[in-house]
């Protein structure tokens, strides 16, 4: 297997927005392994929903430096209508709404059904709430696969096909990236990144690991859904794990890979 690492840099600030919150716009204090991997497409010039990436590659990550977070007052622009349509299956009137109606306000019916229709508003409400950032954050990404596809992702880096960001596209990030190597699968208790599962005097987070796309009958992509991964942050490297561990051998560093 061949591996390749490079480093990451923050230009200023970046935000990895945990979806759990709505009233509070909290950040991931690494980046998910589905960011690693969007920004990999990027670099090669992937469509947006080039799900077979995720077979390229495992990924492995350490932190340089400390975490440091800091806040802001953020205004967010609410585009995404929560309205839908209904229809009256007997009279065919239609009525937008939040909620499906019991009874059509027309004939006062009850066969009513949701229609598929774009719904249009000319108003986006906005709101205030406190965004977390993390100040000028330093990562070092390590991949592990087989050669042909790191040599392609190693050449992207150096020359990518869009501009590098992780998190949003306004997170604009320095990448230095190292010659791939062959790397081995040993097994070591001196890690050199973050560990999966719950270890002691890590920080710990629930990362998104992986997309999930549902097809339907004839093919086409239905729903997506986002598989996770808890993984204990080592507060200093290289972290002294209680029992030997399967990690992949970097040459001076030992890497435990998801």
């Amino acid at each position: 297997m061949w591996g390749l690492k490079f480093r990451c840099e923050g230009i200023y600030f970046v935000s990895f927005r945990k979806p759990v919150t709505t009233s509070l716009s909290l950040t991931y204090k690494l980046p998910p392994f589905t960011a690693i991997r969007g920004m990999i497409g990027n670099t090669l010039g992937m469509p947006r929903d080039s799900f077979e990436i995720q077979n390229w590659f495992k990924i492995g990550m350490r932190v340089e430096g400390k975490i440091e977070i800091g806040r802001e007052m953020a205004k967010f622009l609410k585009m995404i209508s929560r309205k839908s349509c209904y229809r009256c299956e007997s009279c065919g009137f239609e009525k937008i709404s939040d909620s499906k109606p019991k009874k059509c306000p027309n004939c006062g019916k009850e066969n009513i059904i949701k229609v598929e229709k774009v719904i249009y508003e000319r108003s986006f409400p906005s709101s205030p709430m406190h965004r977390e950032f993390l100040i000028m954050p330093k990562y070092w990404i390590y991949l592990v696969g087989e050669e042909k596809k790191i040599k392609k992702i190693y050449n992207a880096l150096k020359n990518p096909e869009r501009p590098l960001y992780l998190g949003t596209s306004d997170d604009l990030v320095d990448v230095e990236v190292f010659e791939p190597v062959r790397v081995r699968e040993v097994e070591e208790n001196q890690i050199n990144s973050i560990l999966d599962g719950i270890h002691e005097n890590c920080i710990l987070e629930k990362l998104p690991y992986k997309f999930i796309p549902i097809k339907d009958k004839k093919g086409n992509l239905k729903e997506v859904y986002s598989e996770y991964k808890l993984v204990s942050i080592p507060t200093k490297f290289p972290y002294l794990s209680e029992k030997s561990l399967k990690v992949w051998d970097f040459g001076d560093e030992f890497i435990r890979v998801f």
